[in-house]
């Protein structure tokens, strides 16, 4: 499960970078070689974070079942408000 997890985070960053990136350029406005660096070292970081997640315990079991519902909700949250603004906008 944890794997699927992990696949569904990577796709998920991997999929906002080449959104923003394909948005920019159809704006009109090319990051040229700076953009391409961005994605890039966004994308390579978050592979790493993977690799070392799979090797690593870097959060105590413990401590995650702990905190993790309040992730969820604060994430939840910030999409909640994020919709509400944008949608208020127009």
């Amino acid at each position: 499960m944890q794997r699927v997890e992990l696949l569904i985070i990577f796709a998920t960053v991997a999929g906002v970078l080449i959104l923003l990136a394909l948005r920019r350029s159809r704006d009109g406005e090319h990051g040229g070689p700076v953009l391409q660096v961005v994605v890039g070292s966004a994308i390579g970081l978050t592979a790493a974070f993977i690799v070392l997640v799979l090797n690593v315990d870097l959060i105590p079991d413990q401590v995650e079942s702990t905190i993790g519902p309040f992730v969820v909700v604060a994430i939840t949250s910030i999409a909640i408000v994020g919709t509400v603004l944008r949608l208020a906008r127009r």
